[in-house]
């Protein structure tokens, strides 16, 4: 009954946030509705977990009815805003996606069959565990639930202590069992079950997760739509996430932070394309805005809005792709140059946290390689990211239409492969489960990243192949079942 509730009570956030995300969106054609979902889910759910927690913290009781009625309110609003400018704007400002479908032939009409069902049995067979488990007894029960848990049986919203406050602390102070805080937010999720239940039951709370996965492989799905690709790209996109294990991992044992991180990197990667595909510099800002959900989720986020303020200028001055390559570079360098002079960036960008440690960078950089090419966590999701930059620093011209998402993904790899190994951070790299963890985060931008690559190179191929009086050999799987023209007179 409890799971239930809390998807009936979700949907009641993710309506009105969705219906804000069309009225704000500058965009119209194929990927609209689905890309709107997606951010409207993400961003309104996230919103809807922050007002409960600040209502619990400032009133000492669980209100998800206010909350959700604080969604409304402020969806309300945001709609007016945006009618409004709608109306002063005219139609000027929204652009229709350059749709590339036309009727599909009989073997395009197989493989989009064939890819639903992928999909539908992936997320069917994540319901379960989903609906029924029980949060499981490892990092995310002794972190953001364990957190969650102390705040609904004290009743109130209260900082934690470190352990080495456990005899001095006072009758009404808590103690952690972990060694350092983690954000709030996560934690704020788990109270939407308690404030149902009326107790902690455990059960329930993976709605979220699996609703998280959805609306992330809506905006995977209505990105690519828009951007002009077919039907079979934007299913595959979506196919090769929800298949990923560390993904299912995820979903099924739920409670980690790194999904909503990757939730956020993806509305955050969607929209730079979309505004450099419709040149609407507004979805910039609100890209940038996005990123402020980061730091609220898991300590990585800082790092990733580093990386993500990093990429806007590409989305804003259409800057070439050979500078991000060539930044990324000069980030790597300037980060041992300072420290061969005794100043360690990295130790004051993180304020202590992390500091360059060179004895880990062997055992951390074997830890990455063991979980990206020997395990089976990412099948061929991080040899594909690889050779998809490999191919766009060799052929810049295929990323032209999309050089943040580029940029964006380069200074990932900048972060993962080059900054973590060489910091103390290495040693949580040498187990795998940082690099796992971590790339998680940037997968959804990976994948548009190597499907937009796909098909540049497709186009290219199509075009080599029509100056070579081959016809339009390239489409025949997936394009329209028309006749094409005879280009050889």
């Amino acid at each position: 009954m409890i799971p239930f509730l809390l998807a009936l009570t979700m949907m009641l956030i993710w309506l009105p946030a969705t219906v804000v995300a069309l009225q704000w969106m500058p965009m119209r054609g194929s990927g609209r509705i689905a890309f709107c979902a997606g951010l409207g889910g993400v961003v309104g759910f996230l919103f809807a977990s922050l007002f409960l927690m600040e209502l619990f913290r400032w009133t000492g009781h669980l209100m998800p009815a206010v909350a959700v009625a604080l969604v409304w309110l402020l969806s309300a609003g945001a709609w007016m805003l945006g009618r409004k400018r709608s109306r002063l704007a005219g139609n000027a400002e929204f652009r229709k996606s350059i749709d590339a479908d036309g009727p599909l032939g009989w073997p395009g009409r197989l493989v989009v069959g064939v890819l639903l069902v992928l999909i539908a049995v992936r997320l069917a067979s994540l319901l379960p565990d989903v609906v029924l488990r029980p949060l499981f007894a490892w990092d995310a029960w002794t972190v953001w639930a364990y957190t969650a848990r102390a705040w609904a049986e004290v009743g109130a919203v209260f900082e934690l202590l470190p352990p080495d406050r456990w005899l001095s602390a006072g009758a009404g102070e808590f103690v952690r069992d972990n060694l350092q805080p983690y954000p709030e937010l996560v934690s704020s999720m788990f109270l939407w079950h308690v404030s149902l239940a009326g107790e902690w039951t455990g059960i329930g709370s993976g709605v979220f997760w699996g609703l998280a996965l959805i609306w992330i492989a809506l905006v995977l799905y209505g990105t690519l739509r828009w951007s002009g690709l077919g039907v079979v790209w934007a299913l595959g996109a979506v196919y090769a996430f929800v298949s990923l294990p560390i993904v299912n991992a995820h979903v099924a044992l739920h409670g980690y932070a790194d999904l909503w991180v990757g939730s956020v990197l993806a509305c955050f990667a969607g929209l730079l394309i979309l505004a450099e595909r419709s040149g609407n510099k507004w979805l910039v800002l609100f890209a940038a805005l996005l990123l402020l959900f980061l730091p609220a989720l898991k300590l990585e986020g800082p790092y990733w809005l580093a990386c993500g303020l990093a990429a806007i200028p590409f989305a804003l001055f259409r800057i070439g792709l050979r500078w991000a390559f060539g930044l990324a570079l000069l980030t790597l360098a300037g980060l041992w140059s300072a420290w061969w002079v005794d100043l360690d960036l990295v130790a004051m960008i993180t304020g202590g946290r992390l500091a360059i440690d060179p004895s880990t960078i062997g055992s951390g950089l074997q830890g990455a390689l063991r979980h990206a090419f020997v395990w089976s966590d990412w099948h061929l999701l991080v040899h594909g990211s690889l050779v998809a930059l490999l191919a766009l620093l060799i052929r810049p011209q295929w990323g032209r239409k999309s050089p943040a998402l580029v940029a964006f993904c380069l200074a990932a790899v900048v972060l993962i492969w080059g900054a973590l190994p060489m910091t103390d951070a290495g040693d949580f790299m040498t187990t795998g489960t940082l690099f796992s963890r971590i790339f998680l985060h940037a997968a959804p931008a990976m994948i548009l990243l190597i499907i937009l690559t796909m098909h540049a190179f497709g186009g290219s191929s199509d075009r080599v192949g029509s100056r070579a009086d081959s016809g339009d050999r390239g489409r025949d799987l997936f394009g329209p079942a028309v006749a094409q023209p005879n280009r050889n007179g």
